[in-house]
Protein backbone atom coordinates (compact mmCIF):
# COMPACT_ATOMS: atom_id res chain seq x y z
CA UNK A 1 0.00 0.00 0.00
CA UNK A 2 1.31 3.18 -0.92
CA UNK A 3 2.13 5.69 2.14
CA UNK A 4 2.23 9.09 3.13
CA UNK A 5 4.08 10.94 5.93
CA UNK A 6 2.04 13.89 7.54
CA UNK A 7 3.88 15.82 10.06
CA UNK A 8 2.38 19.07 11.36
CA UNK A 9 3.84 21.50 14.26
CA UNK A 10 0.32 23.30 15.22
CA UNK A 11 0.69 26.42 17.48
CA UNK A 12 4.35 27.76 17.51
CA UNK A 13 6.56 29.08 14.86
CA UNK A 14 8.82 27.23 13.29
CA UNK A 15 12.45 27.92 12.24
CA UNK A 16 15.51 26.43 10.37
CA UNK A 17 15.60 23.48 12.95
CA UNK A 18 12.36 22.68 12.75
CA UNK A 19 11.65 22.42 9.35
CA UNK A 20 14.51 20.17 9.30
CA UNK A 21 13.32 17.94 11.52
CA UNK A 22 9.51 18.13 10.04
CA UNK A 23 11.24 17.11 6.42
CA UNK A 24 13.22 14.83 8.00
CA UNK A 25 10.41 12.93 10.18
CA UNK A 26 8.19 12.77 7.42
CA UNK A 27 10.44 10.63 4.91
CA UNK A 28 10.96 8.37 7.98
CA UNK A 29 7.27 7.85 8.23
CA UNK A 30 7.80 6.51 5.00
CA UNK A 31 10.92 4.53 4.71
CA UNK A 32 13.66 6.44 4.72
CA UNK A 33 15.40 7.27 1.57
CA UNK A 34 17.21 4.00 1.75
CA UNK A 35 15.32 3.35 -1.79
CA UNK A 36 15.18 7.02 -2.63
CA UNK A 37 18.77 7.88 -2.84
CA UNK A 38 22.20 5.64 -3.89
CA UNK A 39 25.72 7.15 -2.90
CA UNK A 40 26.99 9.03 -5.55
CA UNK A 41 23.36 10.21 -7.00
CA UNK A 42 22.99 13.40 -8.90
CA UNK A 43 19.91 14.47 -7.12
CA UNK A 44 17.93 17.39 -8.49
CA UNK A 45 15.00 19.39 -5.86
CA UNK A 46 12.65 21.06 -8.12
CA UNK A 47 10.76 23.78 -5.61
CA UNK A 48 8.54 25.99 -6.95
CA UNK A 49 9.84 29.14 -8.17
CA UNK A 50 7.24 31.12 -10.34
CA UNK A 51 8.11 34.60 -9.42
CA UNK A 52 9.96 36.41 -7.15
CA UNK A 53 7.95 36.39 -4.69
CA UNK A 54 7.94 34.81 -1.28
CA UNK A 55 6.23 31.65 -0.13
CA UNK A 56 2.98 31.04 -0.48
CA UNK A 57 4.01 32.46 -3.83
CA UNK A 58 6.74 30.12 -3.96
CA UNK A 59 8.32 26.99 -1.92
CA UNK A 60 9.84 28.08 1.04
CA UNK A 61 13.72 27.84 0.93
CA UNK A 62 13.82 26.41 4.50
CA UNK A 63 12.30 23.40 2.83
CA UNK A 64 14.53 23.44 0.24
CA UNK A 65 17.74 23.69 2.21
CA UNK A 66 16.27 20.93 4.59
CA UNK A 67 16.00 18.77 1.44
CA UNK A 68 19.54 19.72 0.25
CA UNK A 69 21.05 19.01 3.48
CA UNK A 70 19.03 15.65 3.95
CA UNK A 71 19.98 13.88 0.26
CA UNK A 72 23.71 14.62 1.45
CA UNK A 73 23.46 13.06 4.65
CA UNK A 74 21.93 9.98 2.26
CA UNK A 75 24.52 9.49 0.07
CA UNK A 76 23.85 12.03 -2.82
CA UNK A 77 27.18 12.54 -4.89
CA UNK A 78 25.55 16.12 -6.24
CA UNK A 79 22.58 18.14 -4.72
CA UNK A 80 20.54 20.61 -7.81
CA UNK A 81 17.99 22.77 -6.79
CA UNK A 82 16.16 23.90 -10.51
CA UNK A 83 13.54 25.01 -11.53
CA UNK A 84 12.25 27.80 -14.56
CA UNK A 85 10.36 30.28 -13.48
CA UNK A 86 6.79 31.33 -15.07
CA UNK A 87 7.01 32.22 -18.63
CA UNK A 88 5.60 35.59 -18.17
CA UNK A 89 8.35 36.16 -15.27
CA UNK A 90 10.40 35.66 -17.99
CA UNK A 91 8.79 37.25 -20.50
CA UNK A 92 5.66 40.04 -20.04
CA UNK A 93 6.15 40.62 -15.93
CA UNK A 94 8.89 41.27 -14.54
CA UNK A 95 11.27 40.04 -17.30
CA UNK A 96 13.77 38.21 -14.87
CA UNK A 97 15.72 35.05 -15.06
CA UNK A 98 15.14 32.04 -12.77
CA UNK A 99 19.10 32.51 -10.97
CA UNK A 100 17.25 36.22 -10.47
CA UNK A 101 14.26 35.00 -8.73
CA UNK A 102 15.89 32.40 -6.49
CA UNK A 103 18.39 35.00 -5.34
CA UNK A 104 15.06 37.44 -4.65
CA UNK A 105 13.58 34.68 -3.06
CA UNK A 106 16.36 33.74 -0.86
CA UNK A 107 16.74 30.65 -2.42
CA UNK A 108 19.76 30.59 -3.60
CA UNK A 109 21.61 31.75 -0.01
CA UNK A 110 19.92 28.97 1.28
CA UNK A 111 20.42 26.75 -0.54
CA UNK A 112 24.50 26.97 -0.99
CA UNK A 113 24.69 27.36 2.85
CA UNK A 114 24.04 23.57 3.19
CA UNK A 115 26.38 22.63 -0.02
CA UNK A 116 23.61 22.10 -2.48
CA UNK A 117 24.41 24.02 -5.93
CA UNK A 118 21.45 26.31 -7.68
CA UNK A 119 21.18 25.17 -11.86
CA UNK A 120 18.71 27.16 -13.37
CA UNK A 121 16.98 25.62 -16.31
CA UNK A 122 17.14 28.28 -18.45
CA UNK A 123 20.07 28.73 -18.21
CA UNK A 124 21.07 25.38 -19.80
CA UNK A 125 19.48 23.04 -22.52
CA UNK A 126 15.97 21.79 -23.51
CA UNK A 127 16.15 18.26 -24.38
CA UNK A 128 13.64 17.06 -26.93
CA UNK A 129 11.47 14.11 -25.85
CA UNK A 130 8.98 11.60 -27.47
CA UNK A 131 6.19 10.71 -25.61
CA UNK A 132 4.64 7.23 -26.20
CA UNK A 133 0.87 6.43 -25.42
CA UNK A 134 0.13 10.49 -24.97
CA UNK A 135 -2.88 12.00 -24.02
CA UNK A 136 -2.08 15.38 -26.00
CA UNK A 137 1.66 16.04 -25.63
CA UNK A 138 3.34 13.65 -27.86
CA UNK A 139 6.83 16.00 -28.08
CA UNK A 140 8.11 17.98 -24.97
CA UNK A 141 11.22 19.93 -24.60
CA UNK A 142 12.17 18.92 -20.57
CA UNK A 143 15.29 20.81 -19.06
CA UNK A 144 18.43 18.90 -19.43
CA UNK A 145 19.00 19.14 -16.02
CA UNK A 146 16.10 16.69 -15.50
CA UNK A 147 16.98 14.07 -17.75
CA UNK A 148 20.50 13.84 -16.09
CA UNK A 149 19.63 13.63 -12.89
CA UNK A 150 19.37 10.04 -10.96
CA UNK A 151 16.83 11.32 -8.73
CA UNK A 152 13.97 13.97 -8.86
CA UNK A 153 12.68 15.03 -5.99
CA UNK A 154 9.62 17.85 -6.54
CA UNK A 155 9.45 19.90 -3.27
CA UNK A 156 5.82 22.01 -4.32
CA UNK A 157 4.93 24.67 -2.42
CA UNK A 158 0.38 23.90 -1.50
CA UNK A 159 -1.47 26.24 -3.76
CA UNK A 160 -4.93 26.49 -4.79
CA UNK A 161 -5.44 27.14 -8.71
CA UNK A 162 -7.55 28.68 -10.48
CA UNK A 163 -6.15 26.93 -13.62
CA UNK A 164 -5.44 23.78 -12.32
CA UNK A 165 -7.53 22.92 -9.27
CA UNK A 166 -4.37 22.86 -6.66
CA UNK A 167 -0.77 23.45 -7.91
CA UNK A 168 1.01 20.64 -6.23
CA UNK A 169 3.64 17.81 -7.54
CA UNK A 170 2.26 17.41 -10.70
CA UNK A 171 1.20 20.96 -11.92
CA UNK A 172 4.43 21.70 -10.88
CA UNK A 173 5.98 20.06 -13.88
CA UNK A 174 4.74 23.00 -16.17
CA UNK A 175 8.41 24.27 -14.44
CA UNK A 176 10.80 21.52 -16.57
CA UNK A 177 9.05 22.79 -19.65
CA UNK A 178 10.77 25.07 -22.41
CA UNK A 179 9.02 28.07 -21.32
CA UNK A 180 8.82 28.98 -25.17
CA UNK A 181 7.31 26.04 -26.76
CA UNK A 182 6.20 23.10 -24.69
CA UNK A 183 5.10 25.33 -22.08
CA UNK A 184 2.92 27.32 -24.29
CA UNK A 185 1.20 24.29 -25.69
CA UNK A 186 -2.31 22.59 -24.50
CA UNK A 187 -2.42 25.66 -21.60
CA UNK A 188 -6.32 25.54 -21.82
CA UNK A 189 -8.77 22.58 -20.45
CA UNK A 190 -6.05 20.36 -21.43
CA UNK A 191 -3.64 21.16 -19.38
CA UNK A 192 -3.76 18.60 -16.94
CA UNK A 193 -3.68 16.16 -19.34
CA UNK A 194 -0.42 17.48 -20.65
CA UNK A 195 1.32 17.63 -17.03
CA UNK A 196 0.05 14.18 -17.28
CA UNK A 197 2.00 13.31 -20.07
CA UNK A 198 4.96 15.08 -18.79
CA UNK A 199 4.87 12.75 -16.13
CA UNK A 200 5.19 9.68 -17.76
CA UNK A 201 8.80 10.76 -19.01
CA UNK A 202 9.79 11.41 -15.48
CA UNK A 203 7.84 9.68 -13.36
CA UNK A 204 10.40 6.87 -12.43
CA UNK A 205 13.00 9.06 -11.48
CA UNK A 206 10.26 11.13 -8.87
CA UNK A 207 11.48 8.72 -5.89
CA UNK A 208 10.03 11.46 -3.32
CA UNK A 209 8.34 13.94 -3.09
CA UNK A 210 7.91 16.65 -0.09
CA UNK A 211 4.76 18.97 -0.51
CA UNK A 212 5.77 22.56 2.03
CA UNK A 213 2.50 23.43 3.70
CA UNK A 214 4.38 25.42 6.18
CA UNK A 215 2.45 28.15 4.73
CA UNK A 216 0.16 26.98 2.16
CA UNK A 217 -1.85 29.61 -0.40
CA UNK A 218 -6.18 29.05 -0.37
CA UNK A 219 -8.18 30.56 -2.64
CA UNK A 220 -7.43 32.21 -6.02
CA UNK A 221 -3.53 30.70 -6.83
CA UNK A 222 -1.30 30.40 -7.87
CA UNK A 223 -0.40 34.09 -7.76
CA UNK A 224 -3.52 36.04 -6.16
CA UNK A 225 -4.47 33.75 -3.31
CA UNK A 226 -4.30 34.05 0.43
CA UNK A 227 -1.80 32.63 3.22
CA UNK A 228 -2.69 30.27 5.44
CA UNK A 229 -0.62 31.10 8.58
CA UNK A 230 0.61 28.47 10.84
CA UNK A 231 -0.29 25.91 9.10
CA UNK A 232 2.95 24.15 9.81
CA UNK A 233 3.31 21.01 7.62
CA UNK A 234 5.03 18.84 5.76
CA UNK A 235 3.88 16.10 3.42
CA UNK A 236 6.22 13.62 2.41
CA UNK A 237 5.04 10.26 -0.42
CA UNK A 238 7.13 8.20 -2.91
CA UNK A 239 4.17 8.21 -5.05
CA UNK A 240 3.40 11.76 -6.37
CA UNK A 241 0.19 11.02 -7.72
CA UNK A 242 -0.97 10.00 -3.96
CA UNK A 243 0.83 13.03 -2.87
CA UNK A 244 -1.08 15.37 -4.96
CA UNK A 245 -4.61 13.14 -3.36
CA UNK A 246 -3.57 13.32 0.13
CA UNK A 247 -2.83 17.65 -0.47
CA UNK A 248 -6.40 17.90 -1.26
CA UNK A 249 -7.36 15.98 1.31
CA UNK A 250 -5.80 18.26 3.77
CA UNK A 251 -6.86 21.31 2.07
CA UNK A 252 -10.41 20.44 1.98
CA UNK A 253 -11.06 19.96 -2.00
CA UNK A 254 -12.47 17.02 -3.28
CA UNK A 255 -9.62 15.32 -4.73
CA UNK A 256 -11.62 13.87 -7.68
CA UNK A 257 -12.04 17.26 -8.62
CA UNK A 258 -8.28 17.18 -9.03
CA UNK A 259 -7.80 16.24 -13.07
CA UNK A 260 -4.32 15.83 -12.94
CA UNK A 261 -4.03 13.19 -10.18
CA UNK A 262 -6.99 11.26 -11.39
CA UNK A 263 -5.96 10.81 -14.82
CA UNK A 264 -2.15 10.00 -13.41
CA UNK A 265 -3.93 7.07 -11.52
CA UNK A 266 -6.22 6.27 -14.22
CA UNK A 267 -3.74 5.34 -16.61
CA UNK A 268 -1.57 3.29 -14.15
CA UNK A 269 1.47 6.19 -12.71
CA UNK A 270 0.41 6.22 -9.20
CA UNK A 271 -2.36 5.57 -6.22
CA UNK A 272 -5.38 8.28 -6.68
CA UNK A 273 -7.44 6.14 -4.14
CA UNK A 274 -6.90 7.50 -1.18
CA UNK A 275 -8.33 4.43 0.18
CA UNK A 276 -5.42 2.78 -0.68
CA UNK A 277 -2.82 5.47 0.71
CA UNK A 278 -2.25 5.04 4.23
CA UNK A 279 -1.59 8.32 6.41
CA UNK A 280 1.42 8.09 8.60
CA UNK A 281 1.75 10.81 11.62
CA UNK A 282 -0.74 13.33 11.79
CA UNK A 283 -4.26 11.82 10.79
CA UNK A 284 -6.17 13.34 8.11
CA UNK A 285 -9.21 13.80 10.82
CA UNK A 286 -6.89 16.31 12.33
CA UNK A 287 -7.36 18.95 9.62
CA UNK A 288 -10.50 20.62 9.74
CA UNK A 289 -9.64 23.88 8.02
CA UNK A 290 -11.44 23.95 4.89
CA UNK A 291 -9.16 26.22 2.52
CA UNK A 292 -11.09 28.69 0.63
CA UNK A 293 -12.73 27.89 -2.55
CA UNK A 294 -10.36 27.80 -5.88
CA UNK A 295 -12.85 28.32 -8.69
CA UNK A 296 -12.40 31.49 -10.88
CA UNK A 297 -15.95 32.99 -10.52
CA UNK A 298 -15.99 36.39 -12.47
CA UNK A 299 -19.82 37.01 -12.61
CA UNK A 300 -21.05 38.89 -9.71
CA UNK A 301 -17.11 39.72 -8.46
CA UNK A 302 -16.40 43.56 -9.13
CA UNK A 303 -18.60 46.31 -9.40
CA UNK A 304 -19.64 47.50 -12.74
CA UNK A 305 -17.82 44.63 -14.60
CA UNK A 306 -20.39 42.42 -16.14
CA UNK A 307 -19.35 38.81 -17.82
CA UNK A 308 -21.08 37.39 -20.84
CA UNK A 309 -20.14 34.31 -21.20
CA UNK A 310 -20.88 31.48 -24.08
CA UNK A 311 -19.30 28.02 -23.70
CA UNK A 312 -16.88 29.95 -21.78
CA UNK A 313 -13.81 27.52 -20.29
CA UNK A 314 -12.61 27.77 -16.21
CA UNK A 315 -9.28 28.45 -17.88
CA UNK A 316 -10.00 31.59 -19.87
CA UNK A 317 -12.60 32.71 -16.60
CA UNK A 318 -9.19 32.47 -14.70
CA UNK A 319 -7.34 35.05 -17.14
CA UNK A 320 -10.21 37.26 -16.78
CA UNK A 321 -9.80 36.76 -13.63
CA UNK A 322 -6.15 37.40 -13.15
CA UNK A 323 -6.86 40.51 -15.00
CA UNK A 324 -9.25 42.20 -12.74
CA UNK A 325 -7.33 40.73 -9.84
CA UNK A 326 -4.24 42.67 -11.04
CA UNK A 327 -6.49 46.07 -11.77
CA UNK A 328 -7.80 45.75 -7.80
CA UNK A 329 -4.26 45.57 -6.53
CA UNK A 330 -3.53 48.43 -8.31
CA UNK A 331 -7.16 50.43 -7.59
CA UNK A 332 -8.74 49.19 -4.61
CA UNK A 333 -11.75 51.24 -5.18
CA UNK A 334 -11.66 49.49 -8.64
CA UNK A 335 -15.70 49.76 -9.49
CA UNK A 336 -15.70 53.21 -8.89
CA UNK A 337 -12.97 53.45 -11.22
CA UNK A 338 -14.56 51.81 -14.14
CA UNK A 339 -17.56 54.00 -13.20
CA UNK A 340 -15.74 57.04 -13.66
CA UNK A 341 -13.81 56.32 -16.93
CA UNK A 342 -16.37 54.00 -18.97
CA UNK A 343 -19.24 53.87 -16.95
CA UNK A 344 -18.94 49.96 -17.20
CA UNK A 345 -16.76 47.04 -18.41
CA UNK A 346 -18.87 44.50 -20.45
CA UNK A 347 -16.33 41.42 -21.29
CA UNK A 348 -17.60 38.90 -23.86
CA UNK A 349 -15.77 35.43 -23.20
CA UNK A 350 -16.32 31.87 -24.79
CA UNK A 351 -17.85 30.56 -28.10
CA UNK A 352 -21.38 32.83 -28.89
CA UNK A 353 -21.53 34.50 -25.98
CA UNK A 354 -25.42 36.07 -26.09
CA UNK A 355 -25.92 39.27 -27.39
CA UNK A 356 -28.80 41.54 -27.66
CA UNK A 357 -29.73 42.14 -31.01
CA UNK A 358 -28.23 45.60 -31.55
CA UNK A 359 -25.00 45.54 -29.97
CA UNK A 360 -25.14 49.02 -29.21
CA UNK A 361 -27.07 48.13 -26.24
CA UNK A 362 -24.22 46.45 -24.42
CA UNK A 363 -23.33 49.16 -21.57
CA UNK A 364 -19.88 50.72 -21.30
CA UNK A 365 -16.62 49.40 -22.99
CA UNK A 366 -17.20 46.66 -24.86
CA UNK A 367 -14.28 43.94 -24.11
CA UNK A 368 -14.18 40.79 -26.26
CA UNK A 369 -11.72 38.56 -24.15
CA UNK A 370 -10.70 35.20 -25.66
CA UNK A 371 -10.34 33.70 -29.62
CA UNK A 372 -13.39 31.96 -29.41
CA UNK A 373 -15.47 35.29 -28.49
CA UNK A 374 -13.38 37.16 -31.27
CA UNK A 375 -14.13 34.35 -33.43
CA UNK A 376 -18.13 33.86 -33.08
CA UNK A 377 -18.65 37.13 -31.51
CA UNK A 378 -18.44 38.84 -35.14
CA UNK A 379 -21.34 40.70 -35.01
CA UNK A 380 -19.49 43.34 -32.21
CA UNK A 381 -17.05 43.71 -34.30
CA UNK A 382 -19.16 44.74 -37.80
CA UNK A 383 -20.71 47.01 -35.76
CA UNK A 384 -18.64 48.29 -32.68
CA UNK A 385 -15.51 47.98 -34.69
CA UNK A 386 -12.88 49.61 -33.57
CA UNK A 387 -14.86 50.80 -30.39
CA UNK A 388 -14.06 47.38 -28.68
CA UNK A 389 -11.08 46.41 -27.53
CA UNK A 390 -10.10 42.98 -28.37
CA UNK A 391 -7.78 40.36 -26.89
CA UNK A 392 -6.31 37.50 -28.58
CA UNK A 393 -5.28 34.04 -27.15
CA UNK A 394 -6.26 30.87 -26.14
CA UNK A 395 -6.19 31.45 -23.08
CA UNK A 396 -5.16 35.06 -23.21
CA UNK A 397 -2.61 34.62 -20.50
CA UNK A 398 0.04 37.52 -21.35
CA UNK A 399 -1.12 39.03 -17.79
CA UNK A 400 0.61 42.28 -18.28
CA UNK A 401 -0.06 43.22 -22.09
CA UNK A 402 -3.92 42.12 -21.39
CA UNK A 403 -3.43 44.78 -18.14
CA UNK A 404 -2.62 46.87 -20.60
CA UNK A 405 -5.20 46.64 -23.11
CA UNK A 406 -7.92 46.89 -20.32
CA UNK A 407 -6.21 50.13 -18.82
CA UNK A 408 -5.89 51.36 -22.32
CA UNK A 409 -10.05 50.70 -22.64
CA UNK A 410 -10.52 52.26 -19.34
CA UNK A 411 -8.71 55.41 -20.54
CA UNK A 412 -6.26 55.23 -17.49
CA UNK A 413 -2.47 55.56 -17.90
CA UNK A 414 -0.38 52.33 -18.52
CA UNK A 415 2.74 52.96 -17.05
CA UNK A 416 5.18 49.94 -18.42
CA UNK A 417 5.00 48.90 -14.37
CA UNK A 418 1.28 46.77 -15.13
CA UNK A 419 3.73 43.99 -14.70
CA UNK A 420 3.73 44.70 -10.76
CA UNK A 421 0.22 46.00 -10.03
CA UNK A 422 -1.03 43.14 -7.90
CA UNK A 423 1.21 41.06 -7.55
CA UNK A 424 3.35 42.42 -4.46
CA UNK A 425 6.90 41.79 -5.86
CA UNK A 426 9.79 41.34 -3.98
CA UNK A 427 11.87 45.18 -3.78
CA UNK A 428 14.70 43.69 -5.00
CA UNK A 429 13.34 43.10 -8.17
CA UNK A 430 11.64 45.96 -8.64
CA UNK A 431 12.88 48.68 -11.39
Amino acid sequence: MTEAGIVRRVGKEVNNDDIYEMVKEAVELIGGWKDVVKNGDKVLIKPNMVRPAPPPTTTDPRVIAAIVKLAYEHGAGEVWVGDDTATMTHWWREEATTRQVMDANGVTEAVEAVGGKIVPFDEDEWIEVEIPGALTQYKARLAKKVMDCDVYISAPIAKGSMEGTVTLNIKGLQGITDPYITRLQHHRQDLAMKLVDILRVVRSKMKLNIIDMIKPMEGRGPIYGKPVEGFNTIVATKDPVAGDVVGCLIMGYNHEDHDMSRLAGFYGLGESNPDNIKIKGTPLSEFTYKFESYFPHVKGVYENVDVIEGGTCNTCRAWIRFALDALKGKYPNLGEVIKRSVGKLTILSGIEPPLPEDVRDLQGKVIVFGDCAIMTAKKVKRVLETKATYVMGCPPFEIGPVVQAVKKAMNLEVTGKEAYEGYGVSNKLKK
